[in-house]
């Protein structure tokens, strides 16, 4: 058997065939995974526009009422608007969780969690602050969280 170091070496044709076909999958998996990415990109970009547009009366009258008003707050506390990326305002973040929990498959536990944890936090913000967690000043807002 030649060597690999033999310059008169020659690839066999089988292992030249696998390397190309190897190749061809990388390339085809780079370009789904290319096109994965652009679609993803593209729901998420039309997500605000589908949130802001599907049942806007509805949204509007839910997020002025407990628990999204507490909900909303604490996610603009967590994710404010910087020099580094959009807030949680910019982003729509309290429009996606309201979809998330009206609209999603979600596990009915999950969304009792959710609200119960509003009640829980503006029941701890009360009897620190007597206050509920949306009217604290920024400061009371980081110590309660």
């Amino acid at each position: 058997m030649k060597s690999f170091f033999d310059l008169n070496y020659i690839t066999p044709e089988w292992f030249v065939q696998k390397k190309q076909n190897y190749q061809c999958q990388q390339h085809d998996s780079r370009r789904r995974q290319f096109m994965k990415s652009a679609a993803g990109v593209s729901a998420i970009a039309a997500l605000p526009t589908y949130a802001k547009n599907a049942k806007n009366e509805s949204l509007e009258k839910h997020l002025k009422t407990e628990p999204w008003l507490t909900l909303n707050s604490v996610l603009e506390h967590l994710l404010p608007n910087s020099e580094t990326g959009p807030g949680a305002k910019e982003i729509n973040a309290i429009q996606y969780l309201l979809n998330v929990v009206y609209e999603q498959r979600v596990e009915q536990d999950e969304i009792d969690f959710i609200f119960k944890g509003v009640g829980w936090l503006n029941g701890y913000s009360q009897s620190q602050n007597s206050l509920d967690f949306q009217f604290l000043n920024n400061e009371q807002k980081e110590v309660t969280l």
